[in-house]
């Protein structure tokens, strides 16, 4: 069975003066934040526990998941390194979680990231039906702006040779912060962000500079291709004012 990460223990410095809340809780509308999408999307799978990792003072997030226990298996695991460590180690910690629950097959979402929620079923179905050891939600249409993750492709098109915001010098479409492994790839991946933790030069990488460490070590990741439709990654009030554009759209709250 697949269990879920979410990457919840984000400070939001950049979306401070819109709203003091976690970055997964930003209020898009009254009724509705990027984890009312996820959690509602992954309400209507199969999928195991949720672990969502949150920083220790997060405490808004235990109050918002209580009315989803009834839906969906979720525990909170504390990432007590959220203010000086980035978010290789949340994905560390949330891998741990996994590890120690019931080891398998592995979804990872940002917690940043909304889109409708009939997107992201259709993304999380497409990603557990890869073939590869692993799987990366790529926008093929996106991904030449400087903050953009970029990624590259073998000549097929089908399989990532490289992911980061610098360094990919012809892109062939943008991350968005959803991931899939198998079980074995899990292991694998967490090896490698435990290695950032002897080397202090690592401390403010991205958990993609491990998949970047773990494709160039051999490791297939799969491309999978985002639905048609919008989605943003929240970063900052702009970012939110795209997010309120969608969920006006989608009719939603």
């Amino acid at each position: 069975m697949t269990e879920v990460v979410v990457l919840a223990a984000g400070l939001g410095k950049r979306l401070s003066s819109a709203s003091p809340l976690p970055k997964w809780l930003t209020p898009i509308s009254s009724e509705v934040c990027p984890g009312t999408m996820q959690l509602d999307a992954l309400a209507g799978t199969d999928v195991g526990r949720v672990h969502v990792v949150v920083s220790p003072w997060a405490h808004e997030v235990a109050s918002f998941v209580e009315p989803w226990r009834d839906r969906l298996d979720i525990e909170l695991v504390v990432n007590e390194h959220a203010a000086d460590r980035n978010n290789w180690f949340s994905l560390l910690v949330g891998l741990d979680s996994v590890a120690a629950h019931r080891p398998g097959d592995v979804l990872v979402f940002n917690s940043d990231l909304f889109a409708p929620v009939a997107w992201f079923e259709a993304l999380v179905a497409d990603l557990r039906a890869a073939v590869r050891p692993a799987a990366l939600a790529i926008d093929p249409a996106r991904g030449r702006t400087d903050e953009a993750m970029k990624v590259s492709l073998d000549p097929s098109g089908a399989l990532v040779t490289g992911i980061g915001k610098v360094g990919i010098d012809e892109p062939a479409g943008e991350y968005v912060g959803l991931a899939w492994w198998s079980a074995p790839a899990a292991v694998e991946v967490a090896g490698v962000l435990r290695g950032f933790l002897t080397d202090a030069a690592r401390v403010d990488n991205w958990y993609e500079h491990g998949i970047a460490e773990h494709v160039a070590g051999g490791a297939a990741y799969e491309m999978v291709a985002t639905p048609a439709g919008p989605w943003v990654e929240i970063d900052d009030p702009a970012d939110l004012e795209a997010a309120r554009e969608i969920q006006v759209a989608a009719g939603r709250g």
